[in-house]
């Protein structure tokens, strides 16, 4: 009866030990996968992907009405200065 347990034990392990085995070769064939997707991914033109952030365009056109206005109010000869 002791030799059936010890048999039993040492077929668990060997039984786990090929369930590690095709896990690991399973999870390295993932990420070799995930590394070729990323270095496509890299070499791929993303001209078209890039998007303004949300409210980047008004905040810009604000920004430019400010500095027109400023200018314009710079711009002008003040006439008490002048002698």
């Amino acid at each position: 009866m002791l030799a059936a347990f010890f048999l039993g034990c040492i077929a668990t392990e060997i039984r786990w030990i090929a369930k590690m085995r095709r896990l690991r070769s399973d999870v390295e064939a993932e990420m070799a996968q995930a590394e070729k997707t990323v270095s496509a991914d890299a070499a791929a033109p993303r001209g078209h992907d890039i998007r303004p952030e949300e409210g980047t365009e008004q905040s810009l056109l604000g920004l430019q009405q400010r500095l027109s206005e400023k200018k314009e109010t710079s711009s002008v000869p003040q006439g008490s200065s002048e002698v």
